[in-house]
């Protein structure tokens, strides 16, 4: 089983997340974003900062233990060449 999800890690990382590590939060940080400047409200960017620590502490750093379980020195290495968001 571990195999599977190792040449699936392997696949995905190669084509697509060389650039941030987690790229669906990315996308969503975007939005949060463009919609401030849409709206023209600098309200947003404390929402931004809000989401960013909130995705980062609450949600990113358990799914990087996580896979660190499961892929061990393998994620490790990945995590040391790509950044957690950009």
């Amino acid at each position: 089983m571990a195999k599977r999800y190792t040449d699936e890690f392997r696949r995905d990382v190669v084509r697509n997340i060389q650039i941030s590590r987690n790229p669906m939060y990315l996308v969503v940080a975007a939005v949060i974003a463009g919609v401030g400047v849409g709206l023209g409200t600098w309200v947003m960017l404390l929402i931004l900062g809000l989401f960013i620590f909130q995705t980062t502490e609450n949600q990113i750093k358990l799914e990087e233990h996580a896979l660190v379980r499961v892929f061990g020195s393998e994620f490790e290495d990945y995590k040391s060449k790509v950044r957690r968001w950009i």
